[in-house]
């Protein structure tokens, strides 16, 4: 998945691990040096559903019911809250994979998934919800009734270090919850649905027991169980599951019939007839391990977890090695602006500040004393009262200026911008300036009133230098003093991740998520993202002194080439587009974009415009990515209200490519109909095995060079070449 690399709150998100229809899952640590120690899982829901009150009420259910789970076969909840108007969690990181990914990967490698192994996955993920099961009301010690209601391969979370934990209560029910499911709404995945599910009658815990012995089932058999056309099909097949499930042993002879008759005993369509709570199904799948293979330990899970994503382990070891390098580098530098940036500031942009006018009569206080000084802006005389408060050792000055009448206030401006004032307020203060201001307060504490007024007349002479001196370089010719600016930022994201950034017409970034800094604050900035066929999007911002503003650009598909001017009008028809995919979808591990939206993979709709070409991806582990440009033509759409587009997706095995090249050059690649430019060295990139023809350029120095390989299945392919001018000539200034 792409690399995010962004600050978010006190976490700094690394990258994505998963992308739904409602939500997006990122590693990330926390955002501070050195902070990268523990790593959590950030699970963000997308804005759009955490402005929907009923999803939010959803989530909110799952905090209510998880968030004090301590539970080994339970993934812990950390934190969560509201940022930038998307609901979080923090959760606990899971280095491994989920059991949807374990039967898959041992489809491909034809090595059907071992019964010890699955039994104990089984057992393991039996104890968790036996835990949920009977958890209790922290306060009132009232049992919660909780059913977890969506137990799936793809909820079931394999660690390599041989951990298994149940993630995803965000369905849940609890005897607590406010909401109730609606009528004819049924929440959960079709294929894993309980019968009492889906004629709607109340739930407890045996339903997560049929869910689960479907799970156990699919481990066992390396196939789905309850699979259909459609979800009505899936649904009518759970209905007659007494006459259509069958014993694993019919599909995989090496399992045991003891393990058979636990299996058939959870998929019994009468709860009645299951176990009556998970604790025994966890006693009795454990009885059975230690009569079938008694001396299996967690580590035997753990060692077959990593000989089957071996490849995967190393890979995402790299990786994650380079993103917290990165993700120092990125911090260090935010933690050095954010001091840089304190310095700047200074007491003179942390307190308002008044011109200096025409002299104002102010009562004198006991201990107070007038003096005459020079308005600097005007050559005027005018008053400015000094206080010399004594309490105790303690001395303070206060420095107040008198605007003439109609005078605007303004910030900063009192003798030529250096601001006299000695306490600013508190909370008008960075935190780190306040803490420096402590520290200053505590010295001038054990000085004398003798020591302040010396300091305010050096203070006056600082005032005089820093106008007549060096801001004299910065007037204007009138005579008007400028003000500096400082420096603004700018956090930029999109829908398209290969982009072009430019602000006023200079370019700034190569690609989104984009942070630019060093911005200049008060004018005008023309902010353009544009990508190769993508229309360009540009905004407009003024930005203030210091501020961090985020922008977010849609980027929408450049009309068919060719196509007169006419047609490349905004169409005025859109209509649903349903994708009919098979196999059919099993989980989050699929990824669908319609027209460069993502919608939900278990629905697969999405809206689309009639008369105009939009483009269509379908991504899966395991299988070929799926891309295809389609134009819905309104006189064979006619009058339906939907358009639907059937997608058979091959499975695919996968090598390795690494390249190198000399001197170092961008490497195009076209991997499943999508050009890639991967820059060299490349190491270990996973590839679907096939023939490549790989562009390597290096246009600084004016090379290019096109290589044909062969990428066999689990098989390292690697890429050595010398690039040289055209005709053998060097380009020019190259040595």
């Amino acid at each position: 998945m792409a690399d995010a690399l962004k600050k978010f709150g006190k976490y700094f998100l690394l990258d994505l691990l998963a992308q739904g229809g409602m939500a997006e899952i990122y590693r990330a640590r926390m955002s501070t040096p050195d902070g990268g120690a523990r790593l959590v899982a950030i699970k963000r829901v997308l804005a759009s559903y955490s402005q929907n009150p009923e999803f939010v009420q959803m989530f909110k259910g799952e905090i209510k019911t998880t968030s004090g789970f301590t539970h080994p076969n339970i993934v812990q909840i950390y934190d969560f809250g509201e940022l930038e108007g998307q609901l979080y969690l923090s959760m606990e990181l899971v280095d491994g994979r989920n059991l949807r990914q374990f039967i898959n990967r041992s489809i491909e490698e034809k090595k059907p998934f071992p019964v010890e192994q699955a039994a104990y996955v089984a057992e393991q993920a039996a104890a968790g919800l036996s835990y949920a099961h009977g958890y209790k009301d922290k306060f009132s010690g009232k049992p919660l009734n909780l059913v977890h209601r969506d137990v799936s391969p793809q909820n079931v979370l394999v660690s390599y270090d041989g951990a298994v934990k149940v993630i995803d209560f965000g369905i849940a029910k609890a005897v607590t919850n406010s909401e109730s499911t609606r009528a004819g709404v049924i929440k959960g995945k079709p294929s894993y649905l309980s019968p009492e599910q889906i004629v709607g009658d109340e739930l407890d815990g045996r339903s997560d027991i049929f869910a689960l012995g479907i799970v156990l089932w699919e481990a066992l058999t390396g196939r789905r169980l309850f699979a259909g056309d459609n979800d009505y099909a899936v649904i009518k097949l759970i209905e007659n599951s007494t006459a259509y499930v069958k014993p694993p042993s019919t599909h995989n002879p090496k399992a045991p019939k003891e393990l058979d008759a636990i299996v058939m005993k959870c998929l019994e369509k009468d709860r009645n007839r299951r176990y009556g709570n998970a604790d025994e199904l966890h006693r009795a799948l454990r009885k059975f391990l230690n009569q079938y293979c008694p001396d299996f330990a967690p580590n035997d899970l753990a060692n077959y977890a990593r000989d089957l994503f071996k490849n995967e382990i190393v890979e995402d070891r790299q990786k994650f090695v380079r993103l917290n390098e990165r993700a120092e580098q990125l911090l260090s530098t935010m933690e050095s602006d954010e001091e840089s940036h304190t310095r700047q500031l200074g007491p003179r942009e942390q307190t308002a500040t008044v011109p200096m006018g025409a002299p104002k009569a102010e009562p004198k206080g006991e201990g107070s004393k007038s003096f005459k000084v020079i308005d600097f802006n005007k050559n005027e005389k005018s008053n400015i009262k000094l206080d010399f408060e004594s309490a105790g050792k303690s001395s303070r000055v206060n420095t107040r200026s008198f605007p003439a009448p109609g005078t605007p206030v303004a910030g900063g401006a009192g003798f030529g911008g250096f601001d006299m004032t000695a306490n600013p307020p508190a909370t008008s203060r960075p935190a780190a300036a306040r803490e420096r201001a402590a520290r200053a307060e505590e010295k001038k504490s054990r000085k004398s009133p003798l020591a302040a007024a010396v300091f305010l007349i050096a203070a006056l002479g600082a005032g005089y230098y820093y106008f007549f001196m060096e801001d004299s370089a910065r007037r204007p010719a009138g005579g008007a003093k400028t003000p500096p600016t400082l420096a603004a930022a700018l956090a930029i994201e999109g829908n398209v991740t290969a982009a072009t950034v430019t602000v006023n017409d200079k370019v700034v970034a190569s690609a989104l998520p984009a942070s630019v800094r060093g911005l200049p604050a008060g004018q005008a900035l023309k902010v353009s993202v544009s990508s190769n066929g993508y229309l360009k999007s540009s905004q407009d911002v003024t930005l203030a002194e210091g501020e961090t503003r985020a922008l977010t650009f849609t980027l929408a598909r450049e009309p068919g080439a060719g196509q007169p001017e006419a047609a490349a009008a905004a169409p005025t028809r859109t209509v649903p587009v349903r994708l009919n995919i098979q196999p059919a979808v099993v989980g989050a591990e699929t990824k669908v974009r319609i027209n460069g939206d993502v919608v939900d993979p278990l629905t697969a709709v999405g809206i689309a415009p009639v008369g105009a070409p939009f483009e269509v991806v379908v991504e899966r582990e395991g299988f070929r990515a799926f891309r295809k440009t389609i134009t819905i033509d309104a006189g064979k759409l006619g009058s339906a209200t939907e358009y639907a587009e059937d997608i058979r997706l091959t499975v695919t095995k996968f090598g390795y490519l690494s390249i190198k090249t000399t001197p170092s050059a961008d490497a195009m690649i076209n991997i499943d109909g999508a050009e890639e430019k991967i820059a060299t060295p490349v190491t270990r990139r996973r590839v679907p095995v096939g023939t490549y023809k790989i562009k390597l350029v290096n246009t600084l120095l004016g090379m290019e060079k096109t290589v044909e390989v062969s990428v066999a299945e689990d098989r390292l392919t690697n890429v050595e070449e010398r690039l040289s001018v055209a005709g053998g000539e060097r380009a020019p200034g190259s040595k």
